[in-house]
């Protein structure tokens, strides 16, 4: 017989083979009971290929061909410390575990009778298992499979006392053929016991010796003398069986109970499924064994403490020996149960299933999140405020330029700044002139056309390998050193390097935001309540809707609370901002030494998020690809798909408006607020205050809301939206009227109010939007177009705009174009983007795209275990499934 060697060599399993097949087939491991060796299965062979079977029949230790157990493994299974025990006994389930790890193709092993004992802390503690053997069985292993096994495999009372070879009325030498009889006679279990399979009105009178006539004699009664002896290996019986049986019941149910109750060890292995067979004409403490087991799993379901998902089978008319008394029934009973190349079995477990319950599957290999990692995520976005590069830095930019600047009213050498300004500011610009505010709008127009570059160029790279963790440091570490190099902005003269270093801050801001949120999805996806989601909806517990429900809340949660950490550390970062503005407000450095100020800030909390994060690495780089074309090609494809994802695309599309207006719209204002309060830090820093407290207040406040009446995340959006479009509005009534229109100190602090009050959650529930939208595992690419979308979209808005100013020289002639391009953009979002849709369209995409990473290109070594990946199709080709055939 052949033999595996496992545990760096230390142990060698022995086993007999079918062979593998062409084509796609089921490997069944068998595993033997007490007192018989792998030859009990032996009548099986011949019908394995016949029905696209691999049958593995394998020796556990102590029989022939095996590693023996040594003195010392002895010792502990008999071991008086339960605790030894207990580590003595699950290590003979993982040695097993170790020996399937060496096997490829879609595995069921099957423990038959007591064998249950041992190999049930193979899934009871697989977590024990090395890394590598859980990668190799997670695709793999379909099932574990309890054949009749007795109630003490289970840590489980039985039903009676009685046992034949502990009936002490009879010699030893009469035991044995009873105990043959007993536990091999064909019993009838009448259809009340059977329909409700209630193990109290089980039958466990003892059979008289020898057995009555029944439908058939009992197996081992007419078995030949020879081919008993052939099959029987007696030996362990009174040494490691004995030792391996004779184990407390609170041990082998502590197995049990990690098994199938156990949530954490569930998680291991969490695609194999495990399924009890007890036969219809079997020994009574075997089909209560089967009928206890699984009322107590109703029990824990029912109170939500399940771990793995069970089910309890009868095969019709078999006995405790169908292998030996109908081998070709029992093979054809199995694989109609097992079969996971049927086309019909297939269709509803991989196509139909990913039709209607269209969700990502999850990726074991990447870590949990932790708690000290998300709350360095949040310490991240709440130094990541924007009160430096988005407010701070603006506001000197413009002061300086405006210093610069002359009244072209009163010609060169004026001050725009003094009583007799007209109120109109230029700069030196070409060979002409341009207004201070075009100016602005222009290094606005600019920055964005830069994201643009960044986030088509470099975006989708960051999805491979570990380059999306590189490229947020370095871009953090520019916007560091922009804001830092913001002391030497000192006097009038050094506008242009103000403007430079207001263009570097705000392109490195802008790319942190998006390459911070692309990682979100990653981590919503990976905590302890979104793993639990998923195992819970694997186990069939819960349906699509509310798993999607669910999902999309933990989403909005940790969107929420990062943005209400942000709106945090606006708030924290403005008040101790105060206490330089107010002593040193005569100081003419001031300014500069608040935005050093609130850039230390940043540094001292967001750099635990470089230090905590978990490695969640993204697949290699392809090879012949570069990083600084991948993302375009990606962009490429994925335009040519939109077809595929219509939702997402008229999302990106229609936000890539709305935030063009939204993004102009607000730095138009800032403009106005920035004449209106003479460039002043401390006003800025009051009215900033302002929109912080209420961001806060608002973001928690809609979140409440949307969890306690599970409101959808589009429905939360569509509210906050409204308000973008009465922004610019309430601007359009200052081109005809200085009363009302942004002309007033009063509007400046309800715009900021407002604009905390449904902005900040408005941001919040976007980005949601687009994580729900992206495809599983396209996280940084579909992040760098909704950035594309979000941050880079004001090319076309800023540009317009400093036109008709420039044109007009009135600010507010820029809000109708602003108020139409919102308005346009927002009735598309609203009316055309179904979330579910979209949601279940961009899972299938995913699987396709990574699917083909396997196909004629792909580098992987192993094909024999590719088949993980979602079918699209109902044409049952290798290429529409994306399953690579299991041939070995």
């Amino acid at each position: 017989m052949p033999a595996a060697t496992v545990n760096d060599g230390t142990l060698r399993f022995s086993y007999e083979d079918s062979g593998p097949l062409d084509g796609t087939y089921t490997t069944f491991v068998m595993v033997h009971g007490t007192g018989f060796h792998s030859g009990i299965f032996a009548p099986l062979l011949p019908f394995a290929a016949a029905n696209r079977v691999r049958l593995i029949l394998i020796n556990r230790r102590d029989y022939p061909g095996s590693t023996p157990l040594s003195d010392s493994e002895l010792a502990a299974l008999g071991s008086p410390h339960l605790e030894t025990r207990a580590k003595a006994l699950a290590q003979q389930g993982i040695d097993i575990g170790l020996f399937l790890a060496c096997q490829r193709g879609g595995i069921v092993i099957v423990a038959w009778s007591l064998a249950h004992t041992p190999l049930a802390g193979f899934l009871a503690h697989a977590d024990a298992l090395p890394a590598d053997a859980l990668r190799t069985l997670e695709p793999c292993l379909r099932a574990y499979c309890i054949f009749d096994a007795p109630h003490v495999s289970f840590g489980l009372p039985t039903l009676s006392k009685y046992h034949p070879l502990v009936d002490s009325t009879y010699p030893m030498e009469q035991r044995v053929p009873r105990f043959y009889s007993w536990v091999s006679t064909y019993y009838h279990h009448s259809d009340t016991v059977r329909r409700t399979r209630n193990p109290a009105l089980l039958d466990t009178t003892p059979l008289p010796y020898p057995a009555p006539p029944c439908a058939r004699p009992a197996t081992l009664d007419v078995i030949p003398p020879a081919s008993l002896e052939a099959v029987s290996w007696p030996g362990p019986i009174q040494g490691s069986e004995a030792l391996l049986h004779g184990m407390p019941l609170s041990l082998a149910f502590e197995q049990t109970r990690r098994m199938l109750f156990d949530r954490e060890a569930g998680r291991v292995l969490p695609r194999c499924k495990v399924v009890i067979i007890w036969g219809e004409n079997t020994l009574w403490e075997m089909a209560g064994a089967a009928w206890t087991v699984e009322k107590l799993y109703k029990e824990h379901k029912a109170a939500g403490q399940v771990g793995r998902s069970l089910e309890v089978v009868e095969m019709p008319g078999a006995n405790h020996f169908p292998h030996w008394d109908e081998p070709e029934a029992m093979i054809r009973f199995l694989t109609s149960y097992f079969d996971f190349w049927n086309p019909i079995w297939f269709w509803f477990h991989h196509v139909a299933w990913d039709t209607f319950k269209v969700v990502a599957p999850p990726n074991y290999d990447e870590p949990i999140v932790t708690r000290r990692e998300l709350w360095s995520y949040y310490l991240y976005y709440n130094g990541d405020n924007g009160v430096g590069p988005l407010g701070y830095s603006l506001t000197l930019f413009q002061s300086l330029a405006t210093a610069a600047g002359y009244d072209p009213v009163r010609g060169p050498g004026s001050s725009c700044q003094d009583a007799g300004a007209s109120g109109k500011c230029v700069l030196p610009w070409g060979s002409g002139t341009k207004a201070v505010s075009s100016v602005v709008l222009v290094a606005n127009g600019a920055s964005f056309a830069v994201m643009t570059m960044i986030f088509t160029t470099i975006g989708s790279a960051a999805d491979y390998g570990t380059f999306g963790r590189w490229l947020l440091f370095v871009v953090t570490l520019i916007c560091w050193a922009a804001q830092f190099a913001s002391m030497s902005l000192t006097s009038p003269s050094r506008w242009g390097l103000a403007m430079a270093l207001y263009m570097i801050g705000f392109i490195s801001y802008g790319a942190t935001l998006v390459f911070y949120a692309a990682n979100f999805p990653r981590l919503a996806r990976n905590t302890q309540h979104s793993r639990d989601l998923r195992e819970r909806y694997d186990r069939g517990e819960i349906s699509v809707e509310v798993y999607e429900r669910e999902e999309s809340l933990e989403k909005n949660r940790i969107s929420n609370i990062s943005t209400t950490h942000s709106n945090i550390g606006y708030i924290v970062t403005l008040a101790l901002n105060l206490s330089l503005l107010l002593p040193l407000q005569s100081n003419p450095k001031v300014n500069n030494y608040v935005i050093v100020f609130t850039n230390g800030y940043w540094v001292l909390t967001g750099i635990w998020w470089f230090i905590y994060q978990q490695p969640r690495p993204g697949p290699k780089l392809p090879k012949g690809e570069s990083y600084l074309t991948i993302g375009w090609k990606q962009i490429w494809v994925a335009l040519k798909q939109y077809k595929k994802l219509p939702h997402t695309f008229i999302y990106l599309f229609a936000f890539f408006l709305l935030a063009d207006g939204l993004n102009t719209t607000g730095t138009l204002v800032s403009i106005c607020q920035n004449d209106k309060f003479t460039f002043s830090f401390l006003e800025n820093t009051y009215l900033g205050l302002a929109q912080a407290i209420t961001s806060t207040a608002s973001t928690l406040g809609f979140w409440y809301i949307q969890r306690y009446w599970k409101i959808s995340t589009k429905k939360m959006f569509v509210v906050t939206n409204v308000v973008t479009i009465l922004i610019p509005l309430w601007g359009m009534i200052g081109i005809w009227t200085n009363k009302l229109g942004f002309h007033n100190v009063w509007e400046f602090w309800a715009y900021n109010v407002v604009f905390g009050l449904f902005q900040a959650p408005y941001y919040a529930f976007s980005q949601t939007m687009m994580a729900e939208l992206s495809p599983p595992g396209f996280d940084n690419m579909f992040f760098g177009l909704f950035g594309l979308s979000n941050r880079a979209s004001s090319m076309i808005g800023p540009n317009v705009i400093q036109a008709i100013i420039n044109k007009s020289g009135n600010n507010w002639d820029g809000f109708p174009f602003l108020f139409a391009l919102c308005s346009s953009a927002s009735l598309v979002i609203w009316f055309t983007v179904d979330v579910p849709k979209g949601r279940r369209a961009a899972v299938r995409w995913a699987a396709e795209q990574r699917g083909k990473a396997y196909g004629p290109y792909s580098d992987a070594k192993d094909k024999e275990s590719l088949w993980i990946y979602v079918p699209v199709s109902l044409t049952f080709s290798a290429r529409d499934l994306g399953v690579v055939a299991l041939t070995m």
